[in-house]
């Protein structure tokens, strides 16, 4: 996805939430890049160390997030460029406000 997409996706460190347990968290493989025009590109897992970070979207692996202050970001060409990877089965787009636990997806 880096040559494809033209970036360089490094590991950060993992995200966490916590499981509702007393301090019982969660931890889901975090990767990240930003580009010379402030696009932020992240690559979260939804399967964590106990459990779904994204209940409600169980059969999903991964998540590609993008955060921008650019509103005209075509996420029809990115989709469509991931979509020819071999190793990628189905690419959707999601709107984080229709997810019951859009606030799992929350990192600064």
């Amino acid at each position: 996805m880096n040559a494809l997409l033209n970036i360089s996706f490094k590991r950060l460190t993992d995200h966490s939430i916590n499981t509702g347990k007393l301090g019982a968290k969660s931890f889901y493989a975090f990767y990240g890049f930003k580009n010379k025009f402030g696009h932020e590109y992240y690559i979260l897992s939804n399967k964590g160390t106990s459990g779904t970070l994204i209940p409600e979207k169980a059969t999903i692996d991964y998540f590609l997030v993008l955060k921008s202050e650019e509103k005209n970001i075509d996420f029809r060409s990115i989709l469509k460029q991931i979509k020819t990877l071999e190793v990628i089965t189905a690419v959707t787009q999601i709107e984080p406000s229709s997810l019951k636990s859009a606030e799992n997806l929350l990192f600064d």
